[in-house]
């Protein structure tokens, strides 16, 4: 399991009317007035993973003033999904699942009081080297985008990982990546939707055919929904609506599911991957470009606008950008979620920063010092 050592920040309004990161522990950021309204209207949590950087936990002041960040540190941080009590995180080799410890915020050794959520680890998955995109919470564990074994896989424990499905076009469940399959929508708890960079079957079949080869595929129906696609990644339902992103030219499409035409809503000055949407706004990752000849050639590169490294703000019914938090140290944003109903949200493991680490359990929830001994106990004895 990765280490994973918390650290937190609060990012106020300096004299520009940006919110930055003043934590010298943090990577610098920067969050735009609109941004900051937006987030504070949804009363929300987003759970942000970068390369490099780990996973941060980003929320705002009700008045929009400042941000709350918690940061993760993981050395691969890919895929996450969430809801109000649970956040998974894959990495490299495995899949770690956190969940809200509400007793932890009131006694936390450093900060008593301040948290409204708690996430400390309860279980770790070990998949193998997967290459987990999209993850969703179901009822009976965890649907994951296994891109490297190209298929959706149930992770439950019974085994590594279990193929519930795979796409026509695709006839072996082995390790050679060969559609490049990332993206997964749920409806009803039900796996609907699927990205691919194209219906191909060779291993790594994907990197020597054209970038204009994507596909959606309608689960349901067990077909093609729309092809012709730039890198599509995180196929998204909101209000029975079906939204996709178009990585290699930074779109956000909007998809009909009866005929699979599109209607791009905005471009973004980033390669587009990894979305949440929450109340009608859609929160969409945005990353440079990797210096690989494949990325120069992506149409978003030769954009003329400065490709950044963040999350935008969009107006799901006008498409336009309410605001961006922009991360100026790390390269790429992996994937975006919602922690709904949490503003100021801490992280923890079992090796905790500083001397203390978290434990909760059903007879209650402690703070304990690396020798054993609960933070009262040790204080105790220190005072005598």
């Amino acid at each position: 399991m990765n280490a994973i050592v918390p650290t937190y920040g609060t990012c106020r309004v300096d004299p520009s009317g940006l919110a930055r990161a003043k934590t010298a522990t943090l990577p610098d950021m920067v969050a735009d007035a609109g941004f900051r309204r937006t987030l504070a209207g949804l009363r929300s949590t987003l759970a942000i993973s970068t390369v490099p950087g780990g996973v941060f936990l980003v929320g705002c002041s009700d008045d929009a003033a400042s941000l709350h960040v918690a940061h993760a540190p993981f050395e691969h941080a890919w895929g996450l999904a969430a809801d109000s009590q649970r956040l998974a995180v894959a990495t490299h080799r495995e899949i770690i699942v956190f969940a809200n410890s509400p007793l932890l915020p009131s006694t936390h050794p450093d900060r008593p009081g301040y948290f409204d959520a708690f996430f400390t680890p309860r279980v770790t998955f070990f998949t193998g080297e997967c290459l987990i995109h999209d993850m969703a919470i179901v009822r009976t564990g965890l649907l994951a985008s296994n891109t490297r074994f190209s298929n959706v896989s149930l992770i439950d424990g019974s085994a590594n990982f279990d193929p519930v499905w795979h796409p026509g076009f695709v006839t072996a469940c082995t390790p050679e990546d060969r559609c490049h399959l990332n993206g997964i929508a749920v409806e009803n708890g039900q796996l609907r939707y699927v990205t691919a960079f194209g219906p191909f079957n060779e291993p790594q079949g994907w990197r020597s055919h054209d970038l204009d080869a994507g596909v959606i595929v309608d689960v349901g129906r067990n077909g093609v929904l729309c092809d012709g696609l730039c890198l599509p990644h995180s196929p998204r339902l909101s209000d029975g609506q079906l939204y996709v992103l178009e990585a290699g030219t930074g779109a956000v499409l909007k998809v009909n599911r009866d005929t699979g035409k599109t209607v791009r809503l905005v471009t973004l000055p980033g390669f587009a991957r990894g979305m949440t949407i929450a109340d009608g706004i859609l929160f969409v990752g945005l990353s440079a470009i990797r210096n690989t000849d494949r990325g120069i050639a992506l149409p978003v590169s030769r954009s003329a606008v400065r490709l950044l490294c963040g999350v935008a703000a969009v107006d799901r019914a006008l498409g336009t950008v309410l605001g961006i938090l922009r991360f100026t140290e790390a390269r790429e944003i992996f994937d975006v979620v919602r922690i709904p109903s949490v503003t100021r949200a801490g992280i923890a493991n079992s090796a905790d920063a500083g001397s203390y680490y978290a434990v909760d359990c059903r007879a209650g929830s402690y703070w304990m010092r690396f020798n054993g001994t609960s933070l009262e106990a040790a204080d105790e004895q220190k005072a005598d």
